[in-house]
């Protein structure tokens, strides 16, 4: 009988150990706040700043919305976190979101 010797190899590639951080407190009223919106960029998403405007809009008065998107879909260096959150730096609260 033959032997045959498989190598398996982790497509994923090696793990790297990240800095977790605390979640901020959430805001207990959101009148007169700004309001950050952080997209990635997937199919269906652009909807989602018109109805997340609007309905926050409904709930809450004097509103400000600061809009930006990222193409960041996998975990991050220290770098890459600062630039795609650079402009949460300007709001109150930041509300991620993604789309199918």
């Amino acid at each position: 009988m033959t032997q045959i010797t498989l190598n398996v190899f982790n497509p994923q590639g090696e793990t790297v150990q990240h800095v977790r951080h605390e979640i901020a407190p959430r805001a207990t009223d959101l009148n007169g706040k700004t309001i950050g919106l952080l997209f990635n960029w997937l199919s269906g998403g652009d909807d989602n700043f018109t109805n997340l405007r609007q309905t926050l809009s409904a709930r809450f008065e004097n509103l400000k919305f600061v809009e930006w998107r990222s193409e960041a879909t996998t975990p991050l260096d220290e770098k890459g976190i600062n630039e795609v959150l650079g402009p949460a730096k300007q709001c109150d609260a930041v509300i991620g979101f993604t789309a199918l």
